[in-house]
């Protein structure tokens, strides 16, 4: 199985982006785990430097990387962003 890489710093939008392989969109407003399931997190003392996901669609798995920098751009949106990744029951 082929792993994909996505590097969430050159991407546009909100953290939307398309499975590499399959095209659904792939989102971080999805909590549903329809299109996707988080399989582990990885980060260095307080910091999330990549995030291990398979889209349930077509089993592709997709690491994310790239946050360190979208800190650096927009530290605010991305504390929230952590946390929808992480745990989503926190931004209920």
């Amino acid at each position: 199985m082929k792993k994909y890489t996505i590097d969430l710093s050159k991407i546009d939008g909100c953290g939307e982006f398309p499975c590499p392989k399959c095209r659904v969109v792939i989102s971080p407003e999805d909590f549903t785990e329809e299109r996707y399931s988080i399989i582990e997190p990885k980060v260095n003392g307080a910091d999330l430097e990549e995030v291990e996901l398979v889209c349930n669609i077509c089993g592709s798995h997709i690491s994310l990387i790239g946050f360190s920098l979208l800190e650096e751009i927009a530290p605010v949106e991305l504390s929230q962003r952590k946390c929808v990744l992480l745990n989503p029951a926190i931004n209920t």
